[in-house]
């Protein structure tokens, strides 16, 4: 990654910082933080080129924690001794200005190794879940819906044996069952996900068709206002 890239990034980021602190909803009068949750130290290595390495992403995360960003999704501790070292490190530079986030699959010894990368972070939160769209199910996973909730709860209760914070992740939401999607995130919720994150992984709905299905769960999953949205690597939380 460039440094006229890296510099483009957060200066955006510190933009959408400033105008996305506090917004209004003009038709409920209700206000609501929003929260800005940085991934570029996991997905943004996604592209050819792109890789990072550890001096690199505590350079990225020193200026996030100084501009104040709510969430650093770090790392993926289990993928390299890299990116566990990035998580451990990141968390030391954090302290209490912000939390940091170690990715995960819905697997016990992932979960187990962000755990314990995330032991010099202040304000540790466990990212995990899984894939939940019908072509995810059968052809990556390889498993039921109703196996898929149970890995779901399972991965999340025990993420809760580390961590206060956990959130889930569904995989490739914009391509779902909506029945199923609704399914999955109440059970996580109920198991004990602090945060829910509903991925258009494919990039496959216009923004509005997203914006229903975000709509739906809002009003059907238990989370109310607090539902959350990912399009493009943006979060919103729970309260």
């Amino acid at each position: 990654m460039s440094d006229t890239g890296i510099f483009l990034s957060l200066g955006l980021l510190s933009l959408l910082k400033a105008i996305c602190h506090k917004t209004v909803n003009q038709e409920e009068h209700i206000s609501r933080k929003i929260t800005i949750f940085d991934a570029i130290l996991c997905d943004g290595e996604q592209s050819p080129g792109a890789s990072m390495n550890t001096e690199e992403k505590l350079f990225i995360a020193r200026q996030l924690v100084r501009m104040n960003v709510d969430v650093i999704e770090a790392g993926f501790p289990i993928s390299s001794p890299g990116d566990f070292r990035s998580v451990q490190e990141i968390g030391k530079i954090a302290g209490d200005r912000c939390t940091v986030c170690g990715l995960t699959r819905a697997v016990d010894r992932d979960i187990e190794v962000a755990a314990e990368a995330l032991k010099t972070a202040q304000r540790p939160r466990i990212h995990t879940g899984l894939g939940v769209s019908t072509s995810h199910l059968r052809d990556k996973l390889h498993m039921t819906e109703e196996r898929a909730i149970e890995r779901a709860i399972h991965a999340v209760k025990h993420a809760r044996k580390f961590v206060d914070d956990v959130e889930f992740y569904a995989e490739d939401a914009g391509r779902s069952d909506q029945e199923f999607l609704v399914r999955i995130i109440e059970a996580a919720v109920k198991a004990g996900a602090t945060v829910v994150n509903i991925l258009d992984t494919m990039g496959y709905n216009m923004p509005w068709d997203f914006g229903a299905r975000i709509r739906d769960l809002r009003g059907r999953c238990g989370c109310g206002r607090s539902a959350c949205g990912r399009r493009d690597g943006v979060s919103r939380v729970r309260d």
